[in-house]
């Protein structure tokens, strides 16, 4: 017997933002070199790029940042905090490094330098199974279409400070208009606001497109 889809992903790409990358603390705000050991923030609520299974941290900038550390002689330490917060950690000087699916922002240049960026974030849109508005969508323009027809007031999810926060919520340094019909919802993870679709609170949730595929494949399992 096969087992009952949940939740799907509903649309095609809706946006796609350049830049996924690790930063630093710039100017005066480095953390002092004291011991042998690569501190870095992240939200480890991001599959596959950061998770925790049982009392370990595992994901792609996970074992990207421990091959840095290993490279420069140090051992790997996680600091593992709400997504808002590891710009902030970083700049302010308490951890030395950040990794948490973080793309490069004007904002965020002000007070952090980056490196190079190593992967493209395209934008899902998570929905119930039963939904059918995206159904027919093919291309971009098409769900955007049906994004700006939602009812007033439709409740979309999404982990605070992130791209889909931008999307729906327009941001001037990436030209997005946002949607006046909408009103975003955020979370300190997209884990719990696909949970919130579940609960009925919020239609719809964005979120980066690899995280999307693995949240939907956790809940049906």
């Amino acid at each position: 017997m096969s087992k009952k889809t949940i939740i799907k992903i509903a649309s095609v790409v809706l946006a796609l933002v350049l830049g996924m990358t690790a930063l630093w603390a710039c100017g005066g705000g480095e953390k002092e070199d004291t011991d042998n050991t690569l501190v870095m923030a992240t939200n480890a609520a991001f599959p596959p790029f950061e998770y925790v299974e049982g009392d370990k941290y595992y994901g792609v900038e996970i074992e990207l940042m421990a091959l840095f550390a290993q490279k420069i002689g140090k051992n790997l330490a996680v600091n593992d905090m709400e997504f808002d917060s590891v710009c902030t950690a970083v700049a302010e000087g308490t951890c030395d490094i950040g990794a948490s699916g973080l793309t490069i922002t004007e904002t965020r240049k002000e007070i952090l330098d980056f490196t190079d960026a190593y992967y493209n974030a395209s934008q899902k849109l998570i929905a119930a199974a039963a939904d059918t508005a995206f159904d027919a969508c093919t291309t971009v323009e098409e769900c955007e279409a049906v994004l700006k027809a939602l009812p007033e007031g439709t409740k979309i999810g999404y982990q605070t400070g992130t791209t889909g926060a931008y999307y729906i919520d327009g941001d001037v340094d990436w030209g997005f208009e946002g949607y006046a019909n909408l009103e975003g919802v955020g979370f300190t993870s997209g884990a719990f606001a696909v949970q919130d679709i579940l609960n009925g609170n919020v239609a719809y949730v964005i979120i980066d497109e690899a995280p999307a595929n693995s949240l939907v494949k956790g809940v049906n399992g």
